[in-house]
């Protein structure tokens, strides 16, 4: 998938920056927040030709955080918590 059916889907990004561990950029989806509750933040990491090479999300819990989803050509792994983090 292309940045740009990213964009379509998911509309344009809260922030994107240089991909920090290989040439590309980073769409980020949300923002941490003051809630004492908890806030979702998911991340799609592109590769230098605009192609995805992994997204990642995480549940944001006061100080603590759970990693509730990650997708990329060597791993998919998803947890139960990840339909209620991110609802439809």
């Amino acid at each position: 998938m292309l940045r740009d059916e990213v964009v379509a889907i998911l509309g344009p990004p809260t922030i994107q920056f240089p991909c920090t561990f290989g040439p590309g950029e980073t769409l980020q989806y949300g923002e941490k927040t003051l809630s004492p509750f908890w806030y979702p933040i998911l991340w799609v990491h592109l590769g230098a030709d605009g192609h995805v090479r992994q997204v990642f999300a995480k549940r944001y819990c006061a100080y603590d955080s759970d990693a509730v989803y990650e997708l990329s050509e060597a791993s998919h792994t998803r947890t139960i918590a990840f339909e209620s983090t991110f609802l439809r």
